[in-house]
């Protein structure tokens, strides 16, 4: 009650241990492994309290863009409206306006988020001070140690991101994540960019967000894409987020010319794809 009632936390309490968990059957790398944090049961506890207590408002700050740990949205949503959209792409041959989808990889998604910038986004979303500390509290106290071979290695403090496994980390996401759902909403006020339109009178599509899986449909020109590209330099400079882009891919619907298509590639220095490959576990096409 001493941390509900007035933002003191045991540092003790908040001391995890990492455990490094495969990624791939025979890892020879450290990017390979997933850092799962082991918290202390007390914190998760207080934790758990203010997860439940963030994710009841949720619904009425999180946009429908967003799919992910909110109430009432289920991930079917948007695999199958990707699904529509990829297949419209495949299939659209003729036509002035050429579509693309745009596939983003965040590198490191939980573990670069910068604190001064979710305690900004909280504040502008018009959470009380009193709420923001106790968040604030939750991540600047925390230590660890890394067990190797069952033992704790030396403890150390983190300055950014927070823990895989601490209940607050999913919804903390989704906060962050919401700034750029208002900057590409923004943006397509003022047509720039302008989303992907499936017929005369059905609603434009920019982007589907599941966490960390972004997918974005723009129009396919210069214009639209150097665009996209500021937001998503904007946005990462600020939250501390970074795209990997080896990991990310372009889909072009089929009426796109070629020419355009490299210079598109090369602006936003992704590779194109003839598959978009999966979305949130399933083929985008079948």
């Amino acid at each position: 009650m001493d941390f509900i009632n007035f933002g003191s936390l045991i540092h003790s309490m908040n001391k995890a241990h990492i455990v490094l968990i495969p990624k791939v059957p025979h890892p020879d790398q450290i990017g390979q492994f997933r850092p799962i944090s082991l918290c202390n049961f007390s914190y998760k506890v207080l934790s758990k309290v203010l997860a439940n207590r963030l994710r009841s408002i949720l619904p009425s700050l999180i946009s429908f863009n967003q799919a992910a740990f909110v109430h009432d949205r289920q991930i079917q949503d948007n695999i199958i409206v990707a699904h529509e959209v990829f297949h419209y792409l495949k299939n659209k041959r003729s036509g002035i306006d050429f579509d693309m989808g745009l596939k983003i990889d965040m590198n490191k998604a939980y573990d670069r988020i910068e604190w001064d910038f979710l305690q900004a986004v909280m504040l502008k979303m018009g959470f009380v001070a009193s709420w923001v500390n106790l968040i604030m509290k939750c991540l600047n106290t925390v230590s660890f140690s890394v067990l190797l071979n069952g033992k704790p290695g030396p403890t150390f403090s983190p300055s950014r991101g927070w823990r895989q496994g601490d209940p607050l980390s999913p919804y903390l996401f989704i906060l962050v994540a919401e700034v750029l759902t208002a900057m590409i909403n923004r943006a397509c006020l003022n047509h720039s960019p302008v989303g992907v339109q499936m017929g005369a009178e059905g609603p434009s599509i920019s982007h589907l967000l599941f966490a960390d899986d972004s997918l974005f449909f723009v129009k396919a020109s210069v214009e639209n894409c150097q665009s996209m590209m500021t937001i998503l330099t904007n946005y990462c400079t600020a939250s501390g987020q970074r795209v990997n882009f080896s990991k990310s891919s372009l889909f072009f619907s089929l009426n796109t010319p070629l020419e355009l298509q490299l210079n598109i590639s090369d602006i936003l220095g992704v590779h194109e794809s003839d598959d978009p490959g999966k979305y949130l576990g399933l083929p985008t096409l079948w």
